[in-house]
Formats: C-alpha cells, structure tokens, sequence
C-alpha cells in the first residue's frame, strides 16, 4: 500500500468527528465515500477464489471495481469484529457464516451496489433498493467509520493467503432469540470467501490461539477497510506473536 493511501486511511478517522462537530453528517459520508471510491482503483485490484459457490462470473463481486460504495440513512447493522460461526449454513446455493453483528440507529451510513459485496455474490440487488430495503426494516450490514450507538470492541488479524473469511458488507441479517440470554441478536448472513492474498480479518476473539483459524469478517485482500487498518494487528502470520489489541470503539 503507498504513502498516499496509508495517510488517506488515517485521515479518515477525524473526518467523521470534525463533520458530525459541525453538523455535516453528510459531508461525512461524502467524505467517506470519495476515499472507499479512491481506495478501489485498478492498482488496488483483489484477487479472490470463492470456496462452496465457485463461479467465474462472481469474480466481479471482489475485484476493486466491484467497491463502488452508496451511502443511505436508515438504521443498520455493524459486522465489523462480529462473532462468526465457524460452520457454514448453505443459504441461497451459498455457503454463509452466522454471524453476531451489532445493531445502529438510523444514520448515514456506506452500503455496497448490486455489484459487490455480499449482494453481487448472493444474488440480490444493492444501492437505493437495498436503502429502501432498510428504510423498510430491513436489517443490512454496512459501514461506517464512527458509531451512532453501541460498537464492541475492535481488533484485527492478519492471516495467510488461502484463508476463509466471511463477507459481511450488505449481509442481510435477521433478529433471532438467543437460548441462553432470551436476547435477540442480529444475526447476518455472510458469504464465505477464499483468499489469494494475504487477509486482514476483523478478529472478535482475538487472544493466545490463532485467531487465523476461525471465520470473521473482512474485506477482500487488498481492499482492507479504513477501519480495520486504524487498528493494531493482534496476530499477524508473517511472525507469529501478537502486536497488541485495540478495546476502542471510536
């Protein structure tokens, strides 16, 4: 990754702040927007295989193209660090993790079009439907690089090339009650990808064991979120010791 798009990264984590300090929440999804839009360049390309559903014509979904962002204000749901079950649940034809997300008041917040994402591979559509979609009730996960409500506390791994993670950006999700807790939980439905290059996962249990062996949501190699790369790496399998883990939630 060059210098530009590093200080690109970290500068977007003061933009949502300097703009919500000013009451320009929208300036702050433009913002947002014109980084994610810079981010997916052509140098910036991915290069993923798919794992249950392999289908040459979804290699669309993940490359840097394929990450033209949207912005819509309704509620939404937060994936990043989600807890993740590691066995897949074939939805649709696709091979999807269940996973624990968060949900968000409604606010501005960046959702992917029908040709990326969690929509190109699951076959449904993105961008104003899928705003209208949860303007409705309906529960997506999307992104944003500032909380509206509760976010957990975030960490990130960086895992090997082969590794499976789960795509969670414009997941839809459901509410499903917890047995144990008589809670409900946001539950999203994230595809299960391959990479080929090296993955950088946002890992909700972090700790002494390899975090690279369970499933958690990421972005496609290379198309690492501004989010993910403000966090220190707790595991990183070039070394394989922990570089510190985060407990901010912005």
């Amino acid at each position: 990754m060059n210098t530009s798009i590093k200080a690109s990264l970290l500068a977007l984590c003061m933009l949502t702040a300097d703009a919500a300090s000013s009451g320009g929440l929208r300036g702050a999804a433009q913002k947002e927007n014109s980084l994610l839009s810079f981010l997916s360049s052509p140098s910036e390309k991915a290069d993923l295989a798919y794992g249950a559903k392999v289908n040459p014509e979804h290699e669309k979904c993940v490359n840097a193209g394929s990450m033209v962002p949207d912005v819509c204000v309704a509620p939404w749901v937060f994936c990043i660090d989600a807890v993740c079950d590691d066995t897949p649940t074939m939805v649709d034809g696709v091979a999807v993790s269940k996973c624990k997300c968060w949900e968000q008041e409604s606010s501005y917040s960046i959702l992917p079009l029908s040709t990326g994402g969690a929509p190109c591979v699951m076959g449904y559509e993105g961008g104003k439907t899928m705003c209208d979609d949860m303007k409705d009730g309906q529960l997506i996960s999307t992104f944003r690089s500032q909380n509206t409500s509760y976010l957990p506390p975030s960490s990130r791994a960086v895992c090997s090339a082969g590794t499976q993670f789960a795509y969670c950006w414009g997941a839809k999700c459901n509410k499903v009650k917890n047995a144990k807790t008589g809670e409900e939980d946001v539950i999203c439905d994230c595809p299960i990808m391959t990479g080929n290059g090296d993955v950088t996962i946002e890992a909700a249990q972090c700790g002494s064991e390899d975090p690279c062996n369970g499933i958690h949501n990421s972005n496609p190699p290379g198309l690492v979120s501004p989010h993910t790369m403000a966090q220190p790496a707790c595991y990183d399998y070039k070394n394989q010791s922990a570089a510190g883990t985060s407990s901010s939630s912005h």
